[in-house]
């Protein structure tokens, strides 16, 4: 479930990034082992995962990402964290309104639209970078692509 989880966001996050012109080996990356610290069964996900990325030589953007794409703690500050944050907090959004049975009553435009002023109203994207212009594509995007229907 992890491992398909990782790689759902891994796409999204790259497929988003080429959109707005961000890194998207980077944000694919960033995807793909945002939370890698899991495999450990630390409570402290982020902190194994960033403590296995320096261990394995990881690039530091993106042990920036696997620290900076969880909302409880640093927040994002480049554009592919914040992508790698938004795609994690839509994708598993989705997954727990799926498992609880409720996904019919959310429209996808409800659903990213919450994650985003969620988020905006947190202060979770003010170090990111994007531009209110970015932000706008990258709604977009999720509404037309993050789900399988």
């Amino acid at each position: 479930e992890l491992f398909s989880h990782s790689m759902k966001v891994s796409m999204i996050s790259r497929d988003a990034a080429e959109t707005i012109g961000a890194d998207e080996v980077l944000a694919q990356a960033g995807g793909m082992f945002h939370e890698i610290g899991r495999m450990n069964n630390k409570k402290d996900y982020v902190k194994e995962g960033v403590s296995i990325g320096k261990k394995y030589g990881f690039p530091k953007e993106l042990i920036h990402i696997i620290k900076q794409h969880s909302a409880g703690n640093d927040c994002p500050e480049t554009e592919e964290a914040a992508i790698v944050m938004l795609s994690d907090c839509i994708l598993s959004s989705n997954e727990f309104l799926v498992n609880k049975g409720k996904r019919d009553s959310v429209s996808d435009r409800q659903l990213v639209e919450s994650v985003f002023n969620n988020r905006i109203k947190k202060g979770s994207l003010s170090k990111s970078g994007l531009t209110d212009d970015k932000i706008d594509k990258l709604k977009e995007y999720y509404i037309e692509n993050a789900f399988d229907n």
